[in-house]
Order: C-alpha cells, then sequence, then structure tokens
C-alpha cells in the first residue's frame, strides 16, 4: 500500500466503517459479497486480505470459516480492525514489502488495488507468501461501469481497474474467473429491482464492482 491512500488520516477508520452503515453502503455490501462468496474455495483455510482496513471485510472473511492475517498500513484502520475481529491476526505494513514465515491457501484483494500504485511488485511479494495451487480472491472498481470511475470521498484519488487491467496483471499466474454486480447509483435505490436484472442481463461487464478467482498454477513458471 502507498501513501496514495487517504486511509491514514486520523479518523479515516471511522468514516470509513460510517458508509457502511449507510442504506446506499449496506446495498453495495450485500450484493459485493454476494459475488464474492459464490467465487470462494469450497475448502476453507488460510486467508491473507491486502489492505484489510477496518476489517469489515476480515470479519466476514471470518464468519465463512477462514483464518485471517490482515496486512494495512494505516494505523488507525489497523486499530479498529483489531477490536473488529479479534481471532485474526493483522499486520502493520505496506503490501509491496512485508515479510510473513508462512504461505497461505490464497490472498484476497477487496478494492485495495485501486490505492496500490506498485501493483506489480506488489503482486509478486503477495504470490510469494501464497502456496501453489492456492488462488487469490478480488474485489475490484470498474473503471468502465456505468458508474464511472472517479471516486469520491474515500474514493477521492483511487485508480479504479478496467476488465483490461485485472487481465493483464493476473493472466500469467493462473487461471481468471470474473463476475459483476452493482448497477445501481447512489440515491437511487428504488431503481435497483430494475437496475441490477438489467445490468447482468443486457451490459454485465459494466457493474461497478469486479468480484474475482484466480485459480494459481501450481508451477509459478507458467
Amino acid at each position: 500500500m502507498t501513501d496514495k491512500t487517504p486511509f491514514s488520516e486520523q479518523g479515516a477508520g471511522k468514516n470509513y466503517d460510517r458508509w457502511y452503515e449507510a442504506p446506499y453502503g449496506q446495498f453495495c455490501d450485500r450484493l459485493e459479497k454476494r459475488a464474492v462468496r459464490a467465487l470462494l474455495p469450497q475448502q476453507r483455510g488460510t486467508l491473507l486480505e491486502i489492505g484489510s482496513g477496518t476489517g469489515h471485510w476480515s470479519l466476514w472473511f471470518s464468519r465463512q470459516g477462514f483464518q485471517v492475517t490482515g496486512i494495512e498500513p494505516a494505523g488507525d484502520m489497523l486499530a479498529r480492525a483489531e477490536s473488529k475481529v479479534p481471532g485474526a491476526r493483522f499486520v502493520q505494513a505496506r503490501a509491496e514489502s512485508f515479510e510473513l514465515e508462512r504461505q497461505f491457501d490464497l490472498a484476497a484483494f477487496i478494492t485495495s488495488l485501486a490505492f496500490i500504485q506498485e501493483r506489480e511488485r506488489t503482486l509478486k511479494n503477495v504470490l510469494a507468501h501464497v502456496r501453489p495451487g492456492g488462488c487469490v480472491i478480488l474485489g475490484c472498481l470498474n473503471r468502465d461501469s456505468f458508474l464511472g470511475g472517479e471516486g469520491h470521498g474515500f474514493l477521492a484519488g483511487a485508480d479504479f481497474l478496467g476488465i483490461e487491467d485485472v487481465v493483464r496483471l493476473f493472466a500469467a499466474y493462473g487461471k481468471i474467473t470474473l463476475d459483476y454486480t452493482l448497477y445501481t447509483p447512489a440515491g437511487r435505490l428504488a431503481w435497483a429491482f430494475v437496475a441490477e436484472p438489467l445490468g447482468r442481463l443486457l451490459h454485465k461487464r459494466k457493474g461497478a464492482f469486479i468480484a474475482g478467482r484466480i485459480d494459481l498454477w501450481t508451477s509459478r513458471l507458467k
């Protein structure tokens, strides 16, 4: 994680959690977790979460049966995560340079790639901590979505990824499976019963949230 992230500011963690308490945040959260849940491996194990933030997704992964270790550079965010998910381990470190003396069954990037500048360096470091034949779970903000590629609030300055970016980053490492969700703009929740099914039917790849799974090659030489 780089200095590009706004989450190092004091109080950022509290503001981040408040977003999930608002109606639109709750709506997005349900859709995103439904998409990610469908891609999780059936066998639970150890999970390395990159950019674990306040532990919002860490708690969810833990409740799905995973043993979670989170990497997070922002002290305020990490402190909230430690109090929220006591069964997990959190390490204050940068994604491109952390070192842990173990390998994990899978790694997860949930929206964190939008705040990482050295993505290829980060990816190599993370994959060195994932066992061969493991997998990576993604949740990416879609630059090519109907809702746009510019963030506001705590997403201001985020560098959203397009589908081609995701493929370019991960194609050399394993088999990529992608899904898409979230076609309803903020303030238009009454449209959701129309926007979501029509979005998936007519313009599936335009969803604001890309959910992905990369099943890593057993040999990293592929």
